[in-house]
């Protein structure tokens, strides 16, 4: 795995306390799923952004992430019908656009969500099964969460 920091950026030394373990996260997920590199689903991007931001923010608590609640629940009930019903199976390109926003999608709605959705499996699962969670187990936690 490589890092590249820019140093230029105010509070780089302080991110990169959260940044590290996160993408470490990432390559545990794709460890735990058989050594792949590239995520399938939606859905499973939805899984490995969860496990990856709270394990960040185990190891670096003090490390505030402004896209674990930059979107307001009220916006993720609105969105989560057409998340669930018509996004969820879309490829993982395709839903990058949940993540990053468009003129459509608010930017981090899908890192907001997952950050959410992660939170309520937390209460049903430890983080080293994340991995091995299927849609079911997002769908469960988003309708418990914003239906």
């Amino acid at each position: 795995m490589t890092i590249d920091v820019n140093s230029t950026v105010e509070g780089w030394e302080r991110n990169l306390r959260a940044t590290v373990p996160h993408e470490y996260a990432h390559a545990y997920y794709f460890e735990r799923t058989g050594g792949r590199t590239e995520l399938d689903t939606t859905w499973e991007s939805l899984l490995f952004e969860a496990q990856s931001q709270h394990f960040a923010a185990v190891v670096a608590p003090d490390v505030e992430k402004p896209w674990r609640d930059h979107v307001d629940s009220e916006i993720l009930e609105r969105w989560w019908p057409e998340i669930r019903d018509d996004r969820l199976d879309e490829d993982a390109e395709a839903g990058a656009e949940l993540f990053f926003g468009s003129d459509d999608v608010p930017y981090w709605l899908g890192y907001t969500l997952s950050y959410q959705v992660g939170d309520w499996l937390l209460n049903h699962h430890d983080i080293d099964e994340f991995p091995g969670l299927t849609k079911a187990d997002v769908v469960r936690a988003g309708d418990a969460l914003y239906d």
